[in-house]
């Protein structure tokens, strides 16, 4: 837009020269917004070359993988996972590894013992497959309240498991012999009247249950 000022600034009327100002300050600011406008456009065309770049790559990809395909080897052909040994030989090497011991043992202890036999696990956690196959052998190997792997079918005093009922009665008459001794010859107690007295009342009381 174009206009002429025929007189000088000096001999303009105020409203002629607030109406020049407004209007210059009008196309500028029609400038200004177009420059953005255009800058937008601009950033959407680099968008849009980007994406048309990006998919014929993809496509010339496509066409790649369709034209080198990897053929799988069959099942036959692939490696094997390795078996474990069965839980029941497993079990069978612990109570022998316990037995030498001679107490409880620990899982990692035990598993590290096995390894040195030649008996490996595989697994995730070996550890834990290990466990598990104890578990399911439960009658061969148990673990302990007071922790450790122990041979199912022995008492252990230390840690109060007894496989059975006249395990536990032999091991309390051994403990009340033990008492009576120190108490009766030695004149050394060695447990309280009140601790003795539950000993006799718990064999008493298994006695009882096995009559």
């Amino acid at each position: 837009m174009f206009f002429c000022v025929e007189q000088t600034e000096d001999a303009m009327t105020d409203a002629a020269y607030a109406n020049a100002i407004a209007k210059r300050d009008l196309i500028a600011k029609q400038i200004n917004d177009m420059e953005q406008e255009l800058e937008g456009l601009r950033r959407d065309l680099r968008k849009l070359d980007g994406w048309l770049e990006f998919r014929d790559e993809l496509a010339a990809d496509d066409s790649a993988i369709q034209s080198n395909k990897i053929v799988e080897a069959p099942d036959s052909e692939k490696p094997k996972r390795p078996k474990n040994p069965p839980k029941e030989d497993v079990a069978e090497s612990a109570r022998e590894i316990i037995k030498e011991r001679g107490a409880p043992m620990g899982r990692s202890e035990l598993y590290n013992a096995l390894c040195e036999r030649g008996i490996h696990l595989h697994g995730k956690d070996p550890e834990m497959v290990l466990s598990t196959m104890l578990w399911r052998m439960k009658d061969r190997v148990v673990r302990l309240k007071s922790g450790g792997y122990w041979l199912a079918d022995e008492p252990y005093r230390d840690a109060d498991y007894y496989p059975t009922m006249q395990h536990e009665i032999e091991a309390l008459e051994a403990d009340i012999e033990e008492h009576d001794r120190n108490y009766l010859l030695l004149d050394q107690p060695t447990i309280s009247d009140h601790d003795y007295d539950q000993l006799k009342e718990r064999l008493a009381a298994l006695k009882g249950r096995v009559d």
